[in-house]
């Protein structure tokens, strides 16, 4: 096996069949590739390339894509940010490192938006992080109805994204 997909990973712009297009490049490791954002830029010079496989195919995507204002999502967001908090606050400080995962995360959510709801999402989910803090600093944060509301509501996708955002913010401090 030289490489796998992870289904209920994957986030496409929209829900539905979408084309595919898996790209899986073998190097020698003393000429390791810089990526960007999963590509190679296109100025890069793949030098010490083994090979490099292109694969195209349909793919059902569940979940609702991220172009798509869906209120379920955004709830599992919000929610979200309030469980990252409580993981930066578990020492008894937010530090700036582990805000600045959260403040990171909730920027990649806003730009990947439609402009048309942009500026929702980001009132939305820095209301989030507000309430989040405060509620944690009050001692109210309840970390089971968090956890509770995204079983409830959120996909698989979303999950993955949850911890994605949890382990960040416990790496920066």
């Amino acid at each position: 096996r030289l490489s796998f997909l992870v289904p209920d990973a994957l986030i496409g712009p929209h829900r539905g069949t979408r084309k595919l297009e898996l790209l899986c490049y073998v190097w020698e490791e003393a000429n390791r590739p810089s990526f960007q954002n999963g590509y190679l830029p296109e100025e890069s010079d793949f030098r010490g390339g083994i090979n490099i496989f292109k694969h195209e195919f349909d793919f059902f995507l569940s979940s609702s894509g991220y172009l798509e204002i869906d209120e379920d999502r955004l709830k599992v967001q919000e929610v979200s940010i309030k469980l990252a908090i409580s993981i930066a606050l578990a020492d008894g400080s937010l530090d700036v490192s582990e805000g600045n995962e959260i403040k990171k995360w909730i920027k990649g959510i806003v730009n990947s938006s439609l402009d048309s709801k942009k500026e929702e999402i980001k009132e939305r989910l820095n209301n989030a992080l507000e309430e989040g803090f405060q509620e944690a600093k009050e001692n109210e944060l309840d970390i089971k109805k968090l956890c509770f509301e995204i079983k409830e509501i959120g996909d698989k996708a979303d999950k993955y994204e949850l911890l994605e955002l949890c382990l960040d913010v416990m790496a920066a401090d």
